[in-house]
């Protein structure tokens, strides 16, 4: 074969081979390395890609809306007419950061004059308009003055708080309105219920028995499985206990607390002492539970120069971030944190009471936001001092933070 023949034969040879390799389909090394980098780029998605967001609510709880005789005189106008407004224009932004707001509300709208105090309270509808304007949403109104205008005081207080478009809790006008309180926000179903020990001596009639809720353990059972019925994520119970200007709750306190966890309670608001008791979180059943005591005063005119008690105008907001996870639709209480505060009287054209929030921030400047007749810093600094150690006697919780809602 000639030369010339032999290199076009091996030049063919050679471009057959090579365009061969090309067509051929890959090995099973180069198929593996192909998915080991599928796989990779897989798993960088999954590890990328965000969880969805958990659902929250965050509800404050306030203590006792009391309306003393002088607070009544206080918000009376030129014209007649009254307006408690004042009165929380210090605290409102505060309350205002919340989803939902709660408060024990212990007087009655009985809806006419003369309107009183203690011992038997009746007061302007004006409050309940105030109430709504602060940011107010669900009301207690189960306690022990309920009945302090009797039966038909009871349902007009009920009404009132309804036409004002808040929620009033442990009493109802009919029959048709006892149960549970059922409230959905931020696609979380919350239950709130409340009962009180008794209404001061006053009798509830036998024909309305559904007038106010009284604490009777069977009842709370059932309605804390009504509430689970109803659709209940989470469920909250105000419980009106304990011994007036007593700071640490007795063991019948305690005793009950218990026993409504286990019914299935996730948080207890107490109240009835008039001064802050501690807060504690426990767990019943696998399950975390959060109880504050007595939430205390939130207004009033309860000082230590009028019942002789120097921790009455302390009382706190309390604020309980609840969560739904994405993941399994459970629901739980994931934090809780606290506001102290202080009722200040003071006199300027007349007198006047109002609502101080009290931040850290306030007590380390030394500079306080508001500025009242008769009010000093160390006045705030003593209020701060007193509530903070009492709240953190037994556990710490983080204290609240108005940017922190922001």
């Amino acid at each position: 074969m000639q030369r010339s023949q032999v290199a076009a034969f091996l030049l063919t040879l050679i471009l057959t081979f090579v365009l061969g390799a090309c067509q051929m389909p890959p090995t099973d090394q180069s198929e593996l390395e192909r998915e080991e980098t599928s796989d990779e780029m897989s798993e960088g998605k999954a590890v990328e890609r965000e969880p969805p967001p958990a659902k929250r609510v965050t509800l404050a709880a306030t203590g006792d809306i009391m309306v003393h005789s002088t607070q009544i005189k206080a918000a009376r106008q030129h014209d007649g007419s009254y307006d408690f407004n004042s009165v929380f224009q210090d605290i409102q932004p505060y309350l205002e950061a919340a989803d939902l707001t709660f408060a024990n509300l212990e007087t009655t709208f009985g809806g006419s004059e003369p309107y009183t105090g203690y011992p038997l309270f009746n007061a302007p509808d004006a409050m309940a308009d105030a109430l709504k304007n602060a940011g107010f949403d669900i009301i207690q109104t189960a306690n022990n003055h309920t009945m302090d205008s009797k039966a038909k005081g009871a349902v007009r207080t009920y009404n009132v708080l309804r036409e004002k478009g808040l929620s009033p809790v442990g009493t109802a006008a009919t029959p048709e309105d006892r149960k549970p309180l059922i409230v959905e926000k931020n696609g979380i179903k919350l239950a709130f219920l409340a009962y009180t020990y008794g209404t001061n001596g006053i009798p509830v009639p036998e024909d309305q028995p559904y007038l106010v809720n009284l604490i009777d353990e069977d009842v709370i059972a059932q309605d804390i499985q009504q509430s689970k019925k109803d659709g209940a994520e989470f469920i909250i119970v105000g419980l009106h206990f304990g011994n007036e200007f007593d700071r640490e709750p007795n063991e019948e306190q305690r005793q009950l607390v218990n026993r409504v966890f286990e019914m299935g309670a996730d948080v207890i608001l107490g109240g009835h002492p008039h001064v802050l008791q501690p807060m504690e979180q426990m767990e019943v059943g696998g399950e975390k539970k959060f109880v504050i005591y007595s939430l205390g005063n939130f207004v009033s005119n309860q000082f230590s120069y009028t019942v002789s008690n120097p921790y009455a105008n302390k009382g706190v907001i309390l604020y309980l971030d609840i969560e739904k996870h994405a993941e399994d639709e459970t629901v739980a209480l994931k934090e809780v944190r606290f506001l102290p505060t202080v009722v200040h009287r003071y006199e300027q054209n007349g007198i006047g009471y109002t609502i101080l929030p009290i931040e850290e921030k306030h007590v380390t400047s030394e500079s306080l936001p508001y500025e009242y007749p008769g009010l000093t810093f160390n006045m705030v600094r003593e209020a701060w001092e007193q509530t903070t150690a009492h709240m953190e006697q037994y556990e710490s919780f983080p204290v609240f933070h108005l940017e922190e809602a922001d």
